[in-house]
């Protein structure tokens, strides 16, 4: 059995399973992400909270990946949001 997964079901799950754990531009940027990749696949919040870090500013992503914004780029997908940053795991 399957269910498609709306954008607004996919911030309710996604908030229920990880305590909010991203900011609501960065629930849509994933949704849009995922849809794109692969429309079809099996929502998991939990894993996807595990690929996934929002930071809530430069400073903050900073003190994790010291080597600079630009080196984690070359080395991983960082998206600037409006007032975040998104880095998925590596």
């Amino acid at each position: 059995m399957k269910l498609t997964v709306s954008r607004h079901l996919f911030h309710d799950c996604m908030n229920a399973r990880t305590a909010s754990k991203f900011s609501y531009h960065a629930l849509n940027y994933l949704y849009e992400y995922y849809e794109e990749v692969d429309p079809d696949m099996e929502l998991d919040p939990i894993a996807i909270a595990c690929d996934w870090g929002e930071y809530d500013s430069k400073e903050e992503l900073l003190a994790d990946y010291p080597q600079g914004l630009e080196e984690l780029k070359r080395q991983t997908c960082v998206v600037e949001l409006p007032g975040s940053f998104l880095v998925q795991a590596y």
